[in-house]
């Protein structure tokens, strides 16, 4: 402790991390000394090592970073989140979910990372213009918000694509998303995901992941569409909302 002033956990090398997490058995494999976080944030888990990462970058501390949404689903694991009514026995299919009439949904696992950096590259996606995280925001906070992100972006409403959201079929989480899209952004069309990826506390990686490769590949197909319409071709700016028991809240631009 006085060697190193009390700054690192030990016995580990690695800042704020034990070797039993993902991250460090990652960054133990690729010698990768720097900053290692991670982050057990439940529904917002993801988007709280994406907040950090982007924060280091704006700030120059840092010129890029490996990004990891990791859940895995064991069977003791399932058992334990379906007593307290995660899950739903009945047929799953897109339009099941899609009435939100009862609750519960159907579990996933996730293991995505993606690579953050200052520079634009042939691999680069997209771009992620703004990212807000917020607790508990009032109506008029989450207007002010998005206005503050479009303007900063140079946009407007108007100028946006597509609203990637969470809606799982779990009619208490569904309410949270479908009031957003009705209050802020009603003619905006809504991409889902967890219809194909499933539910779990780091599934809003996916919900990143979908709204960029859309913009990568210049088109949103009808599959990922909530409510099925024709592809929506060239897209150029995509919104990704995610919150979790209507409490802890992300929302993140994304551009081409």
């Amino acid at each position: 402790m006085l060697e190193n002033d009390e700054e690192y956990l030990q016995p580990t090398y690695f800042m704020q991390s034990t070797h039993n997490t993902i991250s460090s058995q990652v960054a133990l494999q690729l010698q990768c000394h720097g900053y290692n976080c991670t982050y057990s944030h439940r529904g917002t888990s993801f988007d709280s090592g994406l907040l950090d990462a982007l924060t280091q970058i704006r700030h120059g501390r840092i010129r890029n970073a490996l990004v990891g949404g990791q859940e895995e689903m064991t069977p003791a694991y399932f058992e334990m989140l379906g007593k307290i009514g995660y899950w739903r026995n009945d047929d799953i299919s897109p339009d099941t979910l899609r009435a939100s009439d009862r609750q519960g949904s159907f579990s996933g696992s996730c293991s995505l990372n993606m690579l953050l950096t200052n520079q634009r590259d042939g691999n680069t996606l997209c771009a992620i213009r703004d990212m807000k995280m917020l607790y508990q925001p009032s109506d008029k906070e989450m207007r002010n918000i998005l206005e503050e992100m479009l303007n900063h972006a140079g946009i407007t409403l108007s100028d946006v694509d597509a609203l990637v959201m969470g809606i799982s079929g779990d009619n208490d989480n569904d309410l949270v998303y479908k009031d957003f899209h009705q209050k802020f952004c009603p003619n905006i069309p809504i991409v889902w995901y967890k219809h194909l990826f499933g539910e779990s506390f780091c599934a809003s990686a996916f919900g990143l992941y979908a709204g960029a490769v859309c913009l990568h590949r210049g088109h949103i197909p009808e599959h990922l569409l909530y409510h099925p319409t024709l592809e929506i071709q060239n897209p150029h700016n995509i919104l990704v909302f995610n919150h979790f028991k209507n409490k802890d809240q992300s929302i993140t631009l994304l551009s081409k």
